[in-house]
């Protein structure tokens, strides 16, 4: 395979540096053309040639345009960080009101320092939701961003209201009553249609229950 020379190289990269003006981008579309150019340059097309097909290939005219929808998609999808956020306060929310309730079971001295970490995790975890479902609108269907957002409330107020109650403040019956009426009136009554939805679009032999069932 032809290997290009370093004034080429520079070609190629002022080729795409004209319209890109992400780093990262720069650098993987100048390696996937050099790449390109090299086995056309293999099979005897001149470098003129082989530069101007490529850079055609992957948008030509319009290279600009990849950058532009590149960053509207990481728009639309919540950071790494948060996500990170999210699923490590889901975990230690879920493990301390699960061992918080173990111990007030078996009367074990700390159950209340875990529920009361378990229902702030909660709350943690429930912000971040919302802020991810109010900063990415587009990230979420309709009928997707209300039962989300339906959830993520329900959750900050039985959270909020299991911290208020060991704290002995006022209004957590209250609370407590707001949250499960939004779970039990909203939120699982469209989390289940949606899962009714998925099953009837599979089919009737989509899954292992079904097996089940004709055995």
């Amino acid at each position: 395979m032809a290997e290009l020379t370093d004034h080429q190289t520079e070609q190629v990269s002022s080729a795409i540096q004209a319209s890109i003006h992400d780093r990262r981008l720069q650098l993987e579309l100048i390696d996937h053309c050099c790449c390109h150019i090299e086995q056309m340059l293999g099979g005897g097309i001149p470098f003129d040639e082989a530069l101007k097909r490529s850079v055609s290939l992957i948008g030509g005219d319009t290279l600009s345009d990849i950058e532009v929808e590149l960053h509207s998609v990481l728009q639309l999808k919540p950071s790494r960080q948060m996500k990170t956020t999210l699923f490590f306060s889901g975990f230690v929310a879920a493990f301390c009101i699960l061992s918080g309730i173990a111990f007030r079971i078996l009367h074990w001295p700390g159950a209340d320092v875990l529920l009361l970490t378990g229902d702030l995790a909660l709350v943690l975890s429930m912000l971040v939701l919302i802020i991810s479902v109010l900063r990415y609108p587009a990230a979420f269907t309709r009928i997707s961003a209300i039962r989300t957002m339906t959830g993520a409330v329900a959750g900050l107020l039985l959270g909020n209201a299991g911290a208020f109650k060991i704290m002995h403040w006022p209004t957590a019956n209250i609370q407590m009553l707001l949250g499960m009426a939004l779970l039990v009136l909203v939120f699982l009554p469209l989390f289940f249609w949606n899962l009714y939805k998925r099953e009837m679009a599979a089919g009737p032999h989509s899954d292992i229950m079904d097996s089940v069932i004709d055995r």
